[in-house]
């Protein structure tokens, strides 16, 4: 190639290499394998279609080194049309042929390495960059191009670590060289975050295992949600005591009362009292004046759904801690038909965590509770399953 030969008004913008170089560039599958910037092997010349042409080059009266020189600047000069990624790859293919060639010079082949790599941060391909680039300052530890071109590909591999490693090298030989002073500065910065990121996600995969382990303890069961409330995990405090969100569902009226922060260690007697003690005003919707303290059962319905199996439930919640991941498919649950399905009346006198773990009761979502009053037509129709939710 020779740049005295190039169009002096390419139809593309900018001046260029030959015209049959240009005839080649509206798609890239009309190209030769060896000029895809893919995940093809594009130094192997075996696929090329001109490599047959271009090796008979060889034929001339000139020595292994001096076929090299030629190449490079070759591809040097198809380079400087870095806009144009037919030109890059071209720049690619030359750079290789040097290579090829077999010549005692360790800085020429260091350089041509070095060239390629830049060839191949221009394509994209970073991890073929990295790895020409650190056989260029293999060769020549001297070279700090190279350098900078090894650690600028870590850094596009999001390898911030070895592009401070890289750029700390190059420094070394050329303490105030500013672009690699630039990508230092960078690199330390996207491995603080990096080092910040990994500390909270061990953090939080630390606490979602502790969280796991309580549940298991307690013998605590949980399903899918109900109601459109949700799937509503109960939150675990420093002292290892769990906080659950609970619905209170009065059937008669279609209301609900929700407590956020529901101890489990609290009585439920404790809870009505909050809630329809003496000194608290009746609920709007009690007209009659049905719902007082001494007349208040609370039931809730064991295997309302089928629970997840244990290694279900751990994905759920490592991903809900954002550590993992959980999808529907991953798992099947029991039928529905299979589980037996009744109302059990809750004991005052217990607390939460004793009705939770209680056989058969099932947290689908959330802890749910059915809220009657006695003495009302409706509690006999709800307990003989004449009510329907």
């Amino acid at each position: 190639m020779n740049i005295n030969n190039f169009p002096s008004n390419d139809k593309t913008g900018c001046t260029g290499p030959p015209q049959t170089f240009k005839s080649r560039t509206s798609d890239d599958q009309t190209l030769p394998a060896l000029f895809w910037d893919g995940g093809e092997n594009w130094i192997n010349e075996d696929d090329c279609a001109d490599f047959a042409a271009l090796q008979s080059l060889k034929r001339e009266t000139t020595t292994p080194k001096e076929r090299a020189e030629r190449y490079k600047a070759e591809g040097n000069e198809a380079l400087k049309f870095m806009k144009n990624k037919l030109y890059v790859r071209k720049a690619v293919q030359f750079y290789t042929l040097a290579l090829q060639e077999k010549f005692d010079d360790a800085a020429l082949r260091s350089i041509l390495f070095g060239n390629r790599a830049q060839a191949a941060l221009i394509l994209g391909n970073y991890r073929k960059a990295h790895v020409d680039a650190e056989r260029c300052v293999g060769l020549d530890p001297a070279n700090v191009k190279g350098w900078f071109r090894a650690a600028k590909s870590a850094i596009e591999l999001n390898d911030p670590v070895k592009c401070i490693k890289m750029c700390t090298e190059g420094l070394e030989l050329d303490p105030k060289n500013k672009e690699l002073n630039t990508l230092l500065a960078d690199a330390r910065k996207t491995k603080k975050t990096k080092d910040m990121q990994l500390q909270r996600r061990q953090y939080r995969e630390s606490h979602a295992k502790l969280y796991i382990r309580e549940i298991v303890k307690r013998g605590l069961q949980f399903g899918p949600p109900g109601f459109a409330t949700g799937e509503r995990f109960p939150e675990l405090s420093a002292q290892n005591f769990l906080s659950y969100w609970v619905l209170f569902l009065y059937p008669e009226v279609m209301h609900t009362d929700v407590i956020e922060d529901f101890d489990e260690r609290q009585k439920f007697s404790t809870q009505l009292d909050l809630m329809f003690g003496p000194d608290v005003q009746a609920p709007e919707w009690d007209t009659a004046g049905a719902y007082k303290r001494d007349r208040l059962e609370i039931y809730y319905i064991t295997n309302s759904a089928p629970a997840y199996p244990a290694s279900v439930f751990e994905q759920k919640v490592l991903s809900s801690n954002c550590v993992g991941t959980c999808a529907a498919k991953d798992f099947e649950l029991t039928e529905r038909a299979k589980l037996e399905m009744r109302k059990v009346l809750v004991d005052e006198t217990c607390s939460l965590a004793d009705i939770l773990t209680a056989d058969g009761h099932v947290i689908c979502g959330h802890p749910v509770f059915y809220v009657v009053a006695l003495g009302t037509k409706f509690r006999e129709r709800f307990l003989k399953d004449a009510w329907k939710l």
